[in-house]
């Protein structure tokens, strides 16, 4: 295919040239380096993903990445993670700064697929052992940064509970994937003398849950809605219940339970059907 120019983007690796342009889905294979290019409106639990796919398809031993900071998600990698995987990891700061002699990876596929190409993403409790055996090491190897550590210390609480993420909020809203709050109130008044950890996306929803069970909810100490330093620790919190409480659709509910090593026993609020996007 020495006439055609080719570029990877998400699971495919698309083909141009002479006219037609046609493209064919990436398959596992040793690529000791490449260059990772993370869409600036993916979260965190869509960027992790991205990270875990390569490592897991690709094998490599050096990846390159540029890791926007300057919209949804506002810190860079570094300031967030610590990947121990035994792959060198350069984080960029800019896209001029990378080789594109190298294979370079566009959109890092957000949802997670193993060597064989099955699906893995937001299946929790319904997953196989064979795919949790293969994707959980690397999560493990998922390690909070010093910054994290400190906010996770900052929680000072020793009992058990149950995490509960909603993942209400306007940009959702736009595309009607928020959920009523009430199948949240359910979930937690099913579970008696339950304390429940809450990761909310802003304080608007996380005042209306608080208000309503005073005595039941626990949350980041002082927490500022907007920081990706809280949103990190908010994951290996959320990680620590054993029952957990999650928004469909969520990347970053499911990103918890991947740290879980898939332990968590989940209850999933929500669904599709009134999705307009």
């Amino acid at each position: 295919m020495s006439f055609f120019k080719k570029k990877r983007n998400g699971w495919h690796i698309i083909y141009s040239g002479l006219g037609i342009k046609f493209k064919i889905k990436a398959k596992p294979e040793k690529i000791s380096e490449l260059n990772l290019i993370f869409d600036k409106k993916a979260g965190l639990g869509n960027r992790i993903n991205g990270f875990i796919n390569a490592l897991n398809y690709y094998n490599p031993d050096v990846i390159n990445f540029y890791w926007e900071n300057k919209g949804w998600v506002s810190s860079k990698f570094k300031d967030l993670f610590e990947l121990k995987c035994g792959t060198e990891l350069n984080e960029y700061d800019s896209l001029e700064q990378l080789d594109y002699n190298l294979p370079t990876i566009y959109n890092p596929p957000c949802f997670l697929k193993n060597r064989d190409g099955k699906f893995l993403s937001m299946q929790y409790n319904n997953l196989d052992k064979d795919s949790l055996n293969e994707l959980v090491p690397f999560f493990e190897r998922l390690l909070p940064s010093d910054k994290v550590m400190q906010r996770i210390k900052d929680f000072n609480y020793s009992g058990e509970f149950a995490s509960l993420q909603i993942r209400n909020n306007p940009d959702w809203e736009e595309y009607g994937r928020n959920e009523p709050l009430i199948m949240f109130f359910e979930a937690i008044e099913s579970k008696k003398n339950t304390m429940f950890y809450l990761s909310a996306m802003n304080a608007e929803i996380s005042q209306v849950i608080r208000k309503k069970y005073p005595d039941r909810i626990l949350e980041l100490p002082d927490k500022n809605y907007t920081s990706m330093i809280d949103a990190a620790a908010d994951l290996y919190i959320l990680k620590r219940g054993r029952n957990a409480v999650y928004s469909y659709g969520s990347t970053f509910s499911d990103l918890a339970w991947w740290l879980s090593g898939g332990e968590q026993k989940v209850l999933i609020i929500g669904d599709e059907n009134h999705w307009t996007k």
